[in-house]
């Protein structure tokens, strides 16, 4: 799948089972699930910058964790990523 302008053309398939820097390289990805599978959406759209990657945060890891034990809501680093 391809992204646009913050979207993803075709929208998702299956279950959105998480959200998570899973790459390491500071860009989130989504996890759905389908009967049988999983499937994992990135960007084809390479960086500009380099940046740290979000789960050396201990912040952010510990918001992964929660989440997996079935509280939905967004991970969050423990510093400001914007400009």
């Amino acid at each position: 799948m391809k992204y646009g302008q913050g979207e993803v053309q075709g929208g998702f398939k299956g279950q959105v089972i998480m959200t998570a820097d899973l790459a390491g390289d500071w860009r989130e990805e989504i996890i759905t699930a389908l009967p049988g599978e999983l499937r994992i959406y990135s960007t084809a759209i390479p960086a500009k910058d380099r940046r740290t990657t979000l789960l050396q945060d201990n912040t952010y890891r510990q918001t992964i964790t929660v989440r997996t034990m079935g509280y939905q809501q967004s991970p969050v680093p423990s510093f400001y990523i914007g400009e």
